[in-house]
């Protein structure tokens, strides 16, 4: 079952990032531990050196997941795909909401 929810995220992943969508570097940027953009001292390299360790990552978890039969790995893929678009969520709407 966690090996069927991987597939489909992976999936789902990949279009959006096929179709071009910044969606889908959400996962990848959400715990940068830096300043955000627009902040003072946001350093873009970093950032960007964070999104591809990141996705290094999300690879091997991907790949342990689905190839190796791995269930950690894919507790921890969903994890790491899920939250950061959940917390992402709520500080869109926190940001909206800032606007009323």
């Amino acid at each position: 079952m966690i090996r069927g929810f991987v597939f489909l995220i992976a999936v789902f992943w990949l279009f959006l990032a096929a179709g071009g969508s910044v969606v889908a570097l959400v996962p990848l940027g959400c715990f940068y531990p830096g300043p955000m953009p627009g902040e003072l001292g946001y350093n873009p390299t970093g950032a960007h050196a964070w999104m591809a360790g990141m996705a290094v990552l999300f690879v091997w978890l991907l790949i342990a997941s689905l190839h190796q039969k791995s269930r950690f790995a894919g507790i921890a893929f969903i994890s790491l795909t899920v939250l950061p678009m959940l917390w992402f969520g709520a500080r869109f709407a926190d940001a909206m909401r800032g606007l009323h």
